[in-house]
């Protein structure tokens, strides 16, 4: 990826969902000469890369960054087992 003074390029980051809860993950790829962000989507299964789209900062608001892969791996991880204690609260509560 090439050098760039961007702070957001080369970042990964989480979308959040209208409750504000983890959504999509991804890594910003570059700012185009338009001022759009061309962002790489990846797989919450494998992990992987799946499909690319053009960003305005405008709809970045409220995304959650990081500076790398791991943190944001271990950001999800943490997402997900609070998710599951929710889950098994409610179960156990009869809702």
């Amino acid at each position: 990826m090439p050098h760039s003074t961007d702070p957001v390029v080369g970042r990964f980051f989480h979308t959040l969902d209208a409750r504000g809860e983890v959504d999509r993950q991804g890594r910003v790829i570059e700012r185009t000469p338009e001022g759009l962000y061309l962002v790489m989507w990846f797989s919450w299964i494998s992990g992987e890369p799946n499909g690319e789209q053009l960003v305005a900062a405008h709809d970045m608001r409220g995304w959650r960054f990081f500076p790398n892969n791991l943190a944001m791996i271990e950001a999800g991880d943490a997402f997900i087992a609070r998710q599951r204690q929710r889950i098994a609260r409610g179960a156990s509560h009869g809702t």
